[in-house]
């Protein structure tokens, strides 16, 4: 299950993805996560939870759409698709729960798919 603390864990716990550079904190309260790891000054991945509405929302952002991302709301999980970000699938791969470390692994592959790192 996310929390604020177990975001705040994985991220101190950097994998292998050394894609994005730099972290900007844009909310930190103890109930409440708002964060950017950013790839290129108009790419990043955004991170977002609130303890209090047990909501979560990972993002794949370029510019100001977000391409790709996975969103929990009542403990039940979404996926906006790459090839229809605006669309919330419910299939069975999109209801997929998932945190940080799962979610930048996704992006990775993502990533790597588009040639936009090795």
């Amino acid at each position: 299950m996310n929390t604020v603390k177990s975001i705040l864990l994985e991220l101190k716990a950097k994998d292998k993805y050394s894609y994005y550079d730099r972290i900007e904190v844009l909310i930190n309260e103890p109930n409440l996560l708002k964060l950017r790891l950013y790839i290129r000054d108009d790419f990043f991945v955004q991170v977002y939870r609130n303890d209090d509405s047990k909501t979560t929302s990972f993002a794949l952002v370029l510019g100001k759409d977000r391409i790709f991302g996975r969103d929990e709301e009542n403990k039940i999980w979404h996926r906006h698709h790459i090839d229809n970000p605006t669309h919330c699938d419910l299939s069975e791969k999109g209801k997929k729960s998932s945190n940080l470390k799962r979610f930048l692994k996704e992006v990775n592959k993502i990533l790597v798919e588009l040639e936009l790192i090795n």
